[in-house]
């Protein structure tokens, strides 16, 4: 019991003689003391509240989720296209060539290319190009909004190209008795499509 009375009167006079060291301590020491604290402080905030990491220089296999979606989208988008130049080239057109305007072949061809391959690959830039490539936001931005501006502009001519078509053989339609245009439900898909992908363009040149 005597040693450990003796030790609790230890242990509270060296509490004792802690704060008195603290209350003694001079004004100057104590604001750098603050000081330092509130630096500790700030560089903490400053790593963990409204900072965004710095991805990009993680490297791309730091995210392989993305590295994977985005090699498989230009890869598919690739594949994509150049299968249906090469179907169309052999079914359709064999001798003429297939980017001849005002003509059926060129309509597929261009659509693959406006929503099959530049939408895609502008998709994937948004979302990986920025980590993978070390983009900068803003050039990552414009290169998103250049892609999907051709890519809409692309689809349009698309739509022209087929409705020429249509005006050219129209009297061999009507003789028929088919309209000369929106014959079928893939039209008016797609002039809906058309229009919302044109929409969603317009709408969104201000982010």
């Amino acid at each position: 019991d005597h040693d450990v009375l003796s030790y609790c009167r230890e242990t509270f006079s060296s509490f004792g003689a802690l704060v008195d060291m603290l209350q003694d301590s001079s004004p100057s020491a104590q604001r750098n003391l603050m000081a330092e604290d509130s630096s500790d402080d700030v560089e903490r905030t400053s790593l963990t509240a409204g900072k965004i990491p710095d991805v990009a220089s993680a490297g791309p296999f730091k995210r392989p989720g993305v590295l994977i979606s985005a090699v498989g989208t230009h890869v598919a988008a690739v594949a994509l296209l150049a299968m249906m130049w090469h179907t169309l080239k052999k079914a359709l057109s064999p001798e003429a060539p297939l980017l001849t305007w005002r003509t059926f072949p060129l309509h597929p061809f261009l659509m693959t290319l406006a929503f099959g391959f530049l939408s895609p690959v502008a998709a994937a830039a948004w979302r990986s190009y920025e980590h993978l490539l070390g983009f900068t936001h803003r050039q990552v931005k414009v290169f998103h909004g250049v892609l999907m501006g051709v890519a809409a502009l692309t689809g349009l001519l698309g739509v022209i190209d087929m409705w020429l078509v249509h005006e050219d053989g129209a009297a061999a339609q009507v003789a028929k008795g088919w309209a000369v245009h929106f014959q079928s439900a893939h039209s008016w898909v797609g002039i809906v499509a058309l229009a919302l992908f044109l929409l969603q363009a317009c709408t969104h040149t201000h982010t």
